[in-house]
């Protein structure tokens, strides 16, 4: 969830991608503006105040805080360049009421599914993908996956990868010729913030290659 603001994250963007999207545990409550502006750190003027309370995006927004780029509250006519660089994308184009319902991350390995997150990637054209959430990691390694995902041109060949472990905590760094692939477990574990932490230098490098290229203040 965000709105593409041209100039941003249309065109080489950050992408944060999760699974899939869910469905909101406040149903009905939930008053949607079609015509609002957004960003991923602020919802609310899409979705109202509830949208303060979602885990998902409250925890992502503090571990960029933690990895020293903090993203805003603040509305769209306010934000930072760098908050309008972020679009949301969801690796299936499904909903559920619970995270991993439906065969879990088996979904994600679906042709449907796979052809979806490709044609996002292929559109938006990131240059820095970070997932949330290890295993889409995981299957995006898959030969035939990673052949598809290299041939749709978008980012090139791969470089190098590598896993970095902190006891239970797997993260995953991907180089390619055009950008960068990260993967972080999924928020909802509730790591701590000291663990976060640790994977600051590498975050921030990124970051800063990213707004760099962007011409963004580091």
């Amino acid at each position: 969830m965000s709105s593409i603001f041209p100039g941003f994250n249309d065109r080489g963007g950050i992408m944060v991608c999760g699974l899939e999207r869910g469905k909101s545990k406040s149903g009905g409550n939930v008053k949607v503006n079609l015509e609002a502006k957004y960003t991923f750190s602020n919802p609310c003027p899409k979705f109202g105040a509830v949208a303060r309370t979602w885990q998902f995006q409250n925890r992502i927004i503090k571990w960029f805080s933690l990895w020293g780029h903090p993203l805003t509250r603040n509305h769209p006519d306010n934000a930072t360049d760098f908050d309008r660089c972020i679009v949301h994308a969801n690796w299936c184009n499904t909903q559920n009421h619970k995270f991993c319902d439906d065969g879990g991350y088996s979904k994600a390995k679906r042709p449907k599914q796979i052809e979806n997150f490709i044609d996002q990637v292929a559109r938006r054209k990131p240059k820095l993908i970070i997932f949330f959430g290890i295993k889409l990691f995981d299957i995006l390694q898959e030969k035939p996956i990673m052949e598809q995902f290299q041939r749709s041109g978008e980012m090139g060949k791969c470089i190098r990868k590598f896993i970095r472990k902190e006891g239970r905590f797997r993260v995953g760094f991907q180089e390619f010729e055009n950008g960068n692939v990260v993967a972080f477990p999924h928020p909802s574990w509730n790591w701590s913030h000291a663990t976060i932490k640790i994977f600051r230098p590498e975050m921030d490098a990124l970051f800063r290659k990213f707004k760099r290229e962007k011409g963004l203040p580091s």
